[in-house]
C-alpha cells in the first residue's frame, strides 16, 4: 500500500483561508464532515484508491478537500492509514485550531461511509451478519437474506455501549475512532444511497413492475415511463443522469432511483 497524509490541520487552514475574511470573521466553531470509501481505478484490475475527504459543513459554498490518500491492490488489510488523521482530529477536538489571533473550536459532525466501509472503519460486523445492525442490538433472522424484523422493545446502541462492546458479537475489534470524543453511533449516519435509493426504492419499483400480486398494468407502466422521459429536457445540468423509462430499471443508477 502507498500512503500519503496531507495533514488535517494544514489542509483545514488552507481550505478556510480561501473564503472571504467576512465569512470567517464571526465563526466560533467549524463543523467537520469526513468521508471514507474505496474508489476503483481500473476495470481490469483490483487496484483501488482509498481517500479520506473532509468538508466544513457550516461554511458555504461547501468545499471538499483530501486529507489522506492510500493506494493499493486490494481493500486495506488494517486501519493504519487512519491513525495520523485520528491523532490530528483528536487534537483539534480538544484544542481547536489557531486561525490568526484567535482559536476556533472544532466539532466532528459526521463520518459518511457506505455500509462496507462503515463496517471496516468501525471494526464491526457487516449488515449481512446476525448482529450487523449498527442502530440496535437485535439478532438478525435469516429469510433468504438477513433481516431485522423486530421494531419494538429493542436495545438501542449507544456510544457508551459501543465503546464498552456490550454486544460483543457486533465487534471485530477496537475502532480507531474510539480515540475521539464523539458519539460513535450518531456520528455515523445511515447510508442513504444503498439503503434508500438502491435498496427500498428499487425494491418497490421492481415489485410494482414485475411481481404479479402488486404489478401495474402495461398501460400504467408505459404512462409512467413516458412521463419520466418527458421531463428529461427540464432536468438541470447539475444532475449527472437524465430520467429513463421503467423498461431500463435494471440499469438505473442511484440518482435515478432517488429522483423517482
Amino acid at each position: 500500500m502507498k500512503y500519503v497524509y496531507f495533514g488535517l490541520k494544514e489542509e483545514l487552514l488552507k481550505n478556510i483561508s480561501r473564503y472571504p475574511k467576512a465569512t470567517i470573521k464571526g465563526l466560533r466553531q467549524l463543523l467537520l464532515s469526513c468521508n471514507i470509501d474505496g474508489l476503483p481505478i481500473f476495470r481490469s484490475k483490483n487496484d483501488a484508491l482509498w481517500p479520506v475527504l473532509c468538508a466544513v459543513m457550516n461554511i458555504t459554498p461547501l468545499k471538499v478537500f483530501p486529507v489522506v490518500l492510500m493506494y493499493g491492490r486490494s481493500k486495506p488489510s488494517d486501519l493504519n492509514f487512519l491513525y495520523d488523521f485520528i491523532s490530528d482530529m483528536d487534537d483539534l477536538l480538544l484544542h481547536g485550531i489557531q486561525y490568526g489571533n484567535r482559536t476556533i473550536n472544532i466539532k466532528l459532525q459526521c463520518v459518511i461511509c457506505d455500509a462496507p466501509a462503515k463496517a471496516m472503519v468501525k471494526s464491526i460486523k457487516l449488515f449481512s451478519g446476525y448482529y450487523g445492525c449498527d442502530k440496535c442490538e437485535q439478532k438478525g433472522t435469516w429469510m433468504g437474506k438477513m433481516t431485522y424484523p423486530e421494531v419494538t422493545n429493542l436495545t438501542i446502541r449507544t456510544d457508551t455501549r459501543f465503546r464498552n462492546q456490550s454486544n460483543s458479537q457486533h465487534h471485530h475489534g477496537k475502532s480507531p475512532f474510539c480515540d475521539l470524543n464523539t458519539d460513535l453511533i450518531a456520528a455515523f449516519p445511515i447510508d442513504y444511497m444503498h439503503q434508500v435509493c438502491l435498496g427500498v426504492m428499487k425494491r418497490l419499483l421492481v415489485t410494482w413492475i414485475r411481481k404479479n400480486t402488486f404489478k401495474l398494468c402495461s398501460r400504467q407502466i408505459s404512462e409512467i415511463s413516458a412521463r419520466l422521459v418527458s421531463i428529461k429536457d427540464f432536468v438541470p445540468n447539475i444532475f449527472a443522469r437524465k430520467p429513463r423509462g421503467l423498461e431500463e430499471i435494471d440499469r438505473w443508477k442511484t440518482g435515478e432511483q432517488g429522483n423517482t
